[in-house]
């Protein structure tokens, strides 16, 4: 198990601003939502760095383990992460996605925003994240490989704070 003595040293220092593309699919889910009758998600800055932290991660995992259960390469999973890098103790819940191939050009190449929400979308477990009216925060983080994000991992980290 990991403690805070001995956690990725980075994580005190991600930042907490979204990108262009992060704002796009933070926007996007919460038009998703409204179509659905649900209340905007708020950008939540105690959510903001562990979810870059597991996009990270994901992105840069050389082990060719997957992270489908959401425990990355320390041994914590999302309730860890979300305490040790932003406080949260809350409801918490996490959906991620990995893509590879296509280009920058295209907006909907495999590691893109676009891409992603329509993978989310298309998966029950991961609709039924996006559509749970408890949650009312979230953190978006994107990260990449490559020079045009030719590998992509995103993560999305939903609370009730």
């Amino acid at each position: 198990m990991t403690t805070s003595a001995d956690a990725w040293p980075l994580s005190g220092q991600l930042g907490l601003q979204l990108d262009a593309s992060e704002q796009w699919v933070a926007d996007n889910i919460n038009a998703y939502r409204a179509q659905y009758g649900l209340a905007p998600l708020t950008i939540s800055e105690q959510l903001r760095r562990p979810t870059m932290w597991g996009s990270l991660d994901s992105a840069t995992r050389t082990d060719g383990a997957s992270p489908v259960d959401h425990t990355h390469s320390r041994g914590m999973g999302i309730a860890q992460r979300a305490d040790l890098c932003g406080g949260h103790t809350g409801l918490i819940g996490e959906i991620e996605y990995g893509g590879e191939g296509g280009t920058a050009d295209n907006p909907c190449y495999y590691g893109s925003g676009p891409a992603a929400l329509e993978a989310w979308k298309n998966s029950p477990p991961h609709n039924a994240l996006m559509l749970r009216g408890d949650f009312t925060t979230f953190g978006v983080g994107f990260a990449y490989l490559g020079v045009n994000a030719e590998s992509g991992s995103w993560t999305v980290m939903f609370g009730d704070h």
